[in-house]
């Protein structure tokens, strides 16, 4: 009796889990409106992406990760969603201990943190001079959900904070702790692939836990205005490691009745453009395109080396002299057609999406180059790259002539696209950081379908440059936040004149002997790096640049400062 008892209790848990309205909130803060949903699910409502934000402009879109793995005995662990028709695989909130889990946790980790960084810095300033009478702390911040119950077997800390007294407790009333976030808007997201069995792809669990952080700037007039930005945070809370593990970023995106698909190999990118009769749908004949950027992968699997530069594309660290600070890039992108059937319809079983995931059909066929990518030719890492890959890194480094899905002939179809990082290996309790941005590109004036694709690339050229270099064209705040370590502080930079002609002196002080000062134009582009700066006094030619405003990066290894100026 017992055990039917628990059975039906299984069963009604289940149930409750699957049916649950999943909650979200918009990121809103600049050109693009997006959704943000509770269980890792972006863009799923009825207004998908809207661009511009208010403009009615709205472009129908699901997006989610996909993360699968073998373990020691070569048996596959998969998570990965598309629209929950079938069911879930992943949950809101932490992963908790399996006795925890309940329609009352379900319900208390259904929802997401959106705050503003004014919220924030307005509370710092009141925390550290007092409050003032009649001053309430936001909801926001005593909300964060800085800790969690480790009574329940969640980990006992959750999102991020600074830690005023570093006890390891979040507490803004007593100790003045805030939320540490990203960008000008953070939507902050927790989920899981723990709760329940995996009814979306019937892969077996990984016990992983995500943290994620959707975030945009308020830097108007600038490629960041039209673009945003997610951060996730993947911990391994089973206690197996997983090998051979693949995160890729799956998303549907429908520009049109019919849309085409693309790879960008030197950017790390993939992205989708209008394939039907130009005209139709709200954008009309300036048809626009919208791309997934890679912008830092995960670790690469340590080897006591530093692996040579140009051994993999849009990767970081490579031959940079550094042992073992590798991070993988884009290396497979694929698309399929929303169909039941056919090598290259929607995935149904867990060996169909793992496959999508390393650039194999679903019927075990690798992706090859050219036509319809199906026994067609040599094999590819990439579909429809165009010619982005002139060293042939997806085809053993030969080669090939450009392929591209507009010029095939071919009738653009509803398409749903996917490009990934891999293989490395999650170790138990290993935390794996990756991020993507997701750009918006519309050419206004030169009416077509390809017009938008380059005014995209362009923007994802400054969206590379300012992530890399940690700089944003509006000053702070930057991607990497340096926390408790700063030598520079903003008002201790000088830069005179400002603005200037011929020559600028940047003035500073710093302890370090390994100072950078870096001048980027309004695009992102370095126009000028000198390495050997000096606290103090430094004179720079400026003569040789065309007017118009720059920023100046310096950096002393431990901290970061970015400030304008203008060339005239």
């Amino acid at each position: 009796m017992k055990k039917v008892l628990l059975l039906v209790a299984t069963i009604i848990s289940f149930v409750s889990t699957n049916a649950q309205t999943i909650s979200g909130n918009y990121l809103d803060l600049n050109n693009v409106k997006a959704w943000i949903g509770a269980d890792g699910m972006l863009f799923y409502n009825a207004l998908g992406l809207q661009v511009p934000k208010g403009s009615g402009n709205n472009i129908p879109a699901v997006n989610s990760l996909w993360i699968g793995g073998v373990d020691a005995g070569n048996s596959l662990h998969l998570a990965a969603q598309t629209y929950r028709q079938t069911g879930n695989d992943f949950w809101p909130g932490p992963v908790m201990n399996p006795g925890s889990y309940s329609t009352t946790t379900d319900a208390q980790w259904n929802r997401v943190w959106k705050i503003y960084k004014t919220t924030i810095d307005s509370f710092i300033v009141f925390s550290t001079t007092g409050l003032p009478v009649g001053y309430t702390i936001p909801q926001i911040i005593l909300d964060w959900p800085g800790n969690g119950n480790v009574s329940l077997g969640q980990s006992p800390i959750l999102a991020p904070f600074v830690d005023v007294n570093s006890d390891g407790l979040y507490n803004p009333t007593l100790n003045g702790d805030y939320p540490l976030i990203k960008g000008n808007q953070t939507v902050l997201f927790i989920f899981n692939d723990d709760r329940n069995v995996h009814t979306e792809t019937g892969g077996a669990k990984l016990g992983l836990e995500i943290i994620g952080q959707a975030y945009s700037f308020y830097c108007y007039d600038s490629a960041m205005y039209n673009t945003i930005f997610v951060h996730y945070d993947i911990i391994n809370k089973s206690s197996i490691a997983i090998n051979s593990v693949t995160i890729s970023n799956w998303i549907d995106i429908d520009l049109g009745a019919g849309d085409y698909f693309g790879t960008d190999v030197t950017r790390g990118a993939y992205y989708f453009y209008k394939g039907d009769t130009l005209g139709t749908g709200s954008y009309g004949v300036n048809a626009p395109a919208e791309g997934v950027v890679f912008l830092r992968g995960p670790l690469s699997d340590p080897t006591g080396l530093d692996e040579p530069a140009n051994s993999t594309p849009n990767g970081m660290g490579y031959g940079d002299g550094i042992v073992d600070n590798e991070r993988l890039g884009m290396n497979k992108t694929l698309s399929f057609v929303n169909t039941a059937s056919s090598q290259n319809g929607n995935p149904t079983v867990p060996s169909e999406y793992y496959n999508y995931m390393n650039g194999i059909w679903k019927d075990g066929v690798p992706l090859s180059y050219g036509g319809n990518g199906y026994l067609t030719g040599v094999n590819s890492d990439y579909i429809f790259p165009w010619n982005s890959d002139p060293l042939g890194f997806g085809t053993s480094g030969i080669p090939q002539s450009p392929w591209d899905q507009s010029i095939l002939g071919t009738t653009s179809s509803d398409i749903r696209g996917i490009g990934s990082y891999g293989s490395f290996t999650m170790q138990p309790g290993s935390v794996t950081e990756i991020d993507f941005a997701y750009v918006f590109g519309r050419d206004y004036v030169n009416p077509g379908n390809l017009p938008g694709v380059a005014v995209l690339k362009t923007r994802i050229d400054s969206i590379k440059s300012y992530f890399n270099n940690n700089i944003t064209p509006c000053g702070q705040p930057l991607f990497a936040s340096i926390q408790n370590s700063a030598n520079i502080s903003s008002p201790d930079l000088f830069i005179y004149p400002n603005p200037a002609s011929n020559n600028i002196t940047i003035n500073f002080t710093s302890t370090s002997k390994n100072i950078s000062i870096k001048l980027f134009d309004a695009t992102g582009r370095l126009v000028k790096n000198i390495t050997n700066a000096k606290s103090g006094e430094n004179n720079i030619s400026i003569s040789e640049l065309e007017n118009g405003l720059y920023l100046i990066n310096v950096n002393d290894g431990k901290s970061s400062v970015t400030k304008r100026f203008v060339k005239q």
